[in-house]
């Protein structure tokens, strides 16, 4: 009877450290798995830099175009490069490269703004977004750093 009571208190403690093991793996899987297509916050820079193409197309300040459509570039694929690593802290990394992108190009936002490159709604409009696509790339690194 005792080692039937101590067969089953094994199989229950293996079980659940199994079942936490698993849903670490997964989650894991999840994220590191998934193809970096499947990220809305690549979505959603993407979106971002093609729309800002087409807002600079006849821009003629071509040193502030270049340097803001590099930043903005810069934001989807250091998103794509980093989830192809594989690696969470080289990951982590490529988030943190992509999040300086989007301040960058915040701060480059607000003067061509004032230098009237940009019109006001557009560049409320492009603050908005960055500042949205900032919380979702810090929301990713932490849900990295539980993996």
């Amino acid at each position: 009877m005792t080692s039937d009571k101590n067969i089953v208190i094994c199989d229950c403690s293996r079980s659940s450290v199994y079942s936490s093991r698993f849903k670490k793996t997964k989650k894991r899987q999840k994220i590191m798995g998934a193809s970096f297509e499947d990220l809305e916050v690549w979505k959603k820079s993407r979106r971002l830099s093609v729309r800002l193409y087409k807002l600079l197309r006849d821009c003629r300040d071509y040193g502030m175009k270049d340097q803001m459509l590099r930043a903005s570039v810069s934001i989807p694929s250091n998103i794509a490069e980093g989830s192809e690593r594989k690696s969470i802290p080289d990951f982590q990394r490529f988030i943190n490269i992509a999040q300086g992108s989007a301040a960058e190009l915040r701060t480059q936002i607000y003067i061509s703004k004032l230098a009237n490159i940009l019109r006001d709604s557009d560049a409320k409009e492009l603050i908005y977004e960055l500042k949205s696509i900032s919380k979702m790339l810090q929301s990713l690194h932490g849900s990295l750093k539980k993996l």
